[in-house]
């Protein structure tokens, strides 16, 4: 392949799961940790590889931060997590308070168990309230024909 022209890009070799033929897996005399995998670690130092190129290839690397930067940084993360810890407190706090509210109804609920007798309406009911309208206009149109005259 040789070396690329300017129009052209390099990317890293694309990583799987099976390690390249030119990388040679370590055998375990040659490990220091004999109870580390071999071809994991192998694996491993691909990935770090393979990162180090993808950001080497990403541009130029962003400017440090100040100190007064970094300050504002660390205050608004402290504002965000005490607002985050304000807020789960203030909705522990609501639901505690409906907990108690439901069990205060079921409390009532119980405590009230007969229910007063319900008045039907009858037939005799709506003849005895018929009657009794009859006799008020029956009232009514005497008073108004005793105030015409």
């Amino acid at each position: 392949m040789g070396i690329p022209s300017q129009g052209q890009q390099t990317r890293p070799a694309p990583l799987n799961d099976t390690l390249s033929s030119s990388s040679t897996p370590l055998s375990l005399s040659t490990c220091r940790d004999p109870c580390a995998k071999p071809a994991r670690r192998t694996l491993s130092r691909l990935v770090t590889k393979k990162y180090q190129l993808a950001a080497s290839n990403s541009g130029p690397r962003r400017n440090k931060r100040t100190q007064e930067e970094i300050e504002e940084s660390k205050n608004l993360a402290a504002a965000k997590k005490a607002e985050k810890t304000r807020k789960a407190a203030e909705m522990a706090e609501n639901k505690r308070l409906k907990q108690a509210q439901k069990q205060a109804r079921a409390a009532i609920k119980s405590a009230g168990s007969t229910p007063s007798p319900r008045f039907k309406w009858s037939d005799e009911g709506s003849m005895e309230v018929l009657g009794y309208i009859n006799s008020l206009k029956a009232k009514y149109n005497k008073i108004r024909e005793l105030a015409n005259n």
